[in-house]
């Protein structure tokens, strides 16, 4: 370099000859402490693990131990089309809770025949859970056995008991109705398969109708669900009715004339009214307060309560800004089949009470359920369904537009295919942090290793053994079937139990997909092919003060050769 180059540029000679910038001493840039220059080099071999962890991670959160109350070799389990997620949850709940949605079916009967049963009034019991209703039908003169079957439904479904009632036509047995050899027209008493539902009893208590309609308990299936595949179509998610009022300003005086109000509503055979009162200078809060009250007071077939909420205010120069507001919800509480919440005001001054507070054009109208099981389609409320006389339950959260597949099968399979698929992401994870051993922190590998050693012993009787010098974990399937059939909660706890090989694995691949997966690399490590080369602090400061030097042939570093008369133009 000249010595005019380096007079420009600051540099002086040394007493050894060399030089040194006026600026600092020429020093190395790398390695660099810092943990932030080194993980820039490798991005990615950092998003690399983070999808071998989440590879993992999903494996693990497939696998499932069934719960359904049979000795393993006679579980089931349900194995669900990927497009099912957060749409339909399918179960099988356990066997002593397994019943159809049929509990009592009648014999058939010609439906336009004459009822053979005497002109009076019937009188029978219907209890679930130990709360009893006493219920009663009027057969009159001329009734058809559809006109008695008709009124026995109606007094059902009318009850506040959630069973409910249908009349259903079979031109051959099981056609309509899986557990009924009859034909012609039959009564059904159902109830939704939730969790908590408990035995529905029936007893006559006048009349003796329910025995002349020889309505019979349906029997709880019996053994495990059978394997097979369905196909379903989730049509509608059921939902109940409801109305919100509008956002208002809880502080700010009601424009609401003041008076006494009164709010009509129905639902099913139910229906009432509940007055409020509105008083000169009272509140928005206020107004809602009392009508939440009245509502509350008045019936328990539906749900008032008010909620804060923010709202949008606008100020004269039209910025938006965010206020603390309050509403009011109704929602229908625990509808039956085709029931629907109405609200009106009981005349025009209540009516126009209501469109203030935004209630007249809020409601949501509530549907039933629907659902498409091969080539059934049931109708329900709530939205759980069901297949092979309740043994496999399926609840509907949100509909979706295309028939998919599940299949139930025998949980040992289900089993060994998903640990051998976990085994598969584990032995593909430590292949990586085997295979770039010195660029990830050490003891990476180790620390997912360390549940396995902990419980070798165990694990080997399990089945599940490291091979060769990389220490790949593999499952031998005789072993394992061996270990299940020999003690099953041992094998379960050295699994998915608190310190189980799965659960210690599912906590750890946790923890490292919350962060920075960057963390994980070496910090002191070489640097890798291809990453950049140390550079010097004078390299880094002539490549930032040279942006375009002028070269020719001839001159020397001595004389102004720009345009500019300038050695260096430092553009921009």
């Amino acid at each position: 370099m000249s010595e005019g180059l380096k007079t420009i540029l600051g540099i002086e000679p040394s007493a050894a000859g060399g030089t040194t910038s006026a600026a600092s001493s020429v020093t190395q840039r790398f390695p660099d402490p810092r943990p932030a220059s080194l993980r820039r080099l490798e991005p990615g071999l950092a998003r690399d693990y983070q999808d071998r962890v989440q590879a993992l991670s999903d494996r693990l959160a497939a696998f499932a131990w069934p719960d359904s109350g049979w000795s393993l070799d006679r579980a089931r389990l349900v194995v669900a089309d990927p497009g099912l997620d957060g749409k339909l949850a399918a179960s099988l709940p356990d066997a002593s809770q397994a019943r159809p949605y049929e509990r009592f079916v009648s014999r058939g009967f010609d439906p336009e025949a004459a009822s053979t049963l005497d002109p009076r009034t019937y009188s029978f019991e219907m209890t679930l859970d130990g709360t009893t209703e006493k219920l009663s039908v009027e057969v009159t003169t001329g009734d058809t056995n559809r006109d008695v079957l008709g009124k026995m439904a109606d007094a059902v479904n009318d009850a506040d008991l959630p069973a409910q009632s249908r009349v259903v036509f079979q031109s051959v047995p099981g056609q309509h109705l899986e557990n009924s050899p009859a034909t012609g027209l039959s009564l059904t008493l159902d109830l939704n398969q939730t969790q908590d539902a408990g035995e529905l009893a029936l007893r006559d208590t006048s009349g003796h109708l329910l025995n002349s309609l020889n309505l019979t308990a349906v029997p709880a299936p019996q053994g495990p669900a059978e394997t097979g595949a369905y196909q379903v179509l989730g049509e509608q998610a059921a939902t109940a009715t409801s109305y919100v009022s509008t956002t208002l300003d809880p502080t700010a005086v009601t424009d609401i004339t003041p008076g006494t109000y009164t709010l009509d509503w129905s639902a099913g055979p139910d229906s009432g009214s509940a007055e409020f009162q509105v008083n000169a200078g009272d509140s928005w809060d206020d107004v809602l307060q009392n009508l939440s009250s009245a509502l509350n007071m008045t019936q328990q077939r539906f749900t008032a309560e008010t909620t804060s909420r923010d709202r949008t205010v606008y100020t004269e120069d039209g910025r938006a800004l965010q206020s603390e507001g309050e509403l009011l919800s109704l929602s229908d509480k625990d509808p039956k089949l085709g029931q629907r919440l109405v609200i009106s005001g009981a005349d025009d001054a209540s009516s126009a009470a209501l469109a203030s507070l935004g209630l007249s054009a809020t409601a949501r109208t509530g549907t039933d359920g629907e659902m498409r099981v091969d080539a059934a389609t049931q109708t329900r409320r709530p939205g759980t369904f069901e297949a092979d006389q309740g043994r496999l339950r399926l609840d509907l959260a949100e509909p979706f537009g295309e028939t998919l597949p599940l299949r139930v099968t025998d949980a040992l399979e289900v089993m060994e295919k998903g640990l051998s698929e976990t085994l598969s992401a584990y032995n593909e994870l430590r292949g990586l942090l085997q295979s770039n051993e010195d660029r990830f922190r050490p003891g990476l590998a180790d620390e997912w290793r360390a549940p396995v050693l902990d419980a070798r012993t165990g694990l080997s009787w399990l089945g599940l053994r490291e091979s060769g010098a990389d220490k790949q974990l593999w499952l031998d399937a005789d072993a394992f079937y061996s270990a299940l059939g020999q003690a099953p909660d041992t094998a379960r706890a050295l699994l998915d139990g608190a310190d189980g090989l799965l659960t210690r694995w599912a906590a750890q691949a946790a923890g490292d997909l919350e962060y920075d997966p960057a963390r994980f690399l070496a910090l002191n490590s070489s640097v890798p092919p291809g990453a950049p080369q140390a550079i010097s602090e004078l390299e880094l400061d002539l490549g930032r003060r040279l942006l375009n030097l002028y070269e020719t042939p001839t001159a020397t570093f001595d004389v102004d050769v720009s345009p500019t008369g300038r050695l260096v133009d430092e553009k921009g």
